[in-house]
């Protein structure tokens, strides 16, 4: 049974086997934060068609191969772009974008619950920004198990959504409506984190409805039960937001912690 261990650096905690005092200390130091540089180059564009999706994700990537980058799914990818996504340069990193609303132009249309046109174990990263909690609670294991399956053994998902245990505190204290986070100019109440963003709904995109929701723990062990190896959370409470790095397979303390400082927000 996987072991959470709450760590002293905004409510870290890990799922994994930590077999002595010696491991547990280990990883209750504070990561060093590292970033990579953002490269503002222009870089060639690839759109797949239905045809060519596995030589985008497959084991057998012309693109990935062609030009020595690691490829990323990017889930629910909007209209950002890799520059907005911290520590994934577009100089290291090939982008596959995947989204549910063909007007954001992504590169594969498609649902996450069913990423059939991505291969097995053919990604090295997944990226989800506030996604999950756009799916019913009954398909959370399915999305989760998705994402497990197309990562290569050695690859690893990033995935933050609102925490609703800092959001119910607002709550809590009768504070439904007031705003308390500022999100690409638009102000957000805990209503909008917890029921999904009133304005694009408002504005006919019911994609943005929210349909379930977690805590750290709780998405940890969802995680956990998909089949990852090990799973990295921490508690951002000061944006109501949690981030979690899931490994497909076994890796070292020092490289999980290192993909942590590369991919997480400062604290």
């Amino acid at each position: 049974m996987p072991l959470i261990l709450t760590l002293d650096f905004c409510d870290f905690l890990i799922l994994g086997f930590i077999k002595t005092t010696n491991d547990l200390f280990a990883v209750s130091h504070k990561p060093a934060i590292l970033h990579l540089g953002r490269s503002f180059v222009n870089q060639p564009q690839t759109t797949p068609t239905a045809s060519n999706i596995s030589t985008i994700a497959g084991n057998n990537s012309s693109v990935v191969n062609h030009t020595a980058r690691k490829s990323l799914l990017h889930i629910g990818c909007g209209l950002k772009s890799m520059h907005d996504l911290q520590g994934f340069s577009p100089l290291l990193w090939q982008e596959i974008r995947f989204d549910i609303d063909p007007n954001v132009q992504p590169d594969v249309v498609g649902s996450m619950t069913d990423l059939q046109a991505i291969d097995n174990a053919s990604v090295d990263a997944v990226y989800s920004s506030h996604n999950l909690e756009h799916v019913y609670a009954h398909e959370v294991a399915t999305v989760l198990s998705e994402f497990r399956r197309v990562l290569k053994p050695s690859g690893f998902a990033i995935i933050t959504c609102p925490d609703l245990q800092a959001v119910c505190n607002f709550v809590a204290r009768g504070q439904l409506y007031d705003p308390i986070w500022e999100s690409r100019g638009q102000l957000l109440a805990p209503i909008d984190l917890i029921y999904g963003f009133r304005q694009a709904m408002a504005e006919g995109n019911l994609h943005m409805a929210h349909r379930t929701g977690f805590t750290l723990s709780a998405l940890s062990q969802f995680i956990s039960r998909a089949g990852f190896a090990r799973v990295i959370g921490s508690r951002y409470e000061h944006k109501c937001n949690l981030w979690l790095a899931a490994f497909a397979d076994y890796q070292s303390q020092p490289s999980m912690l290192e993909v942590v400082g590369r991919h997480f927000p400062k604290p």
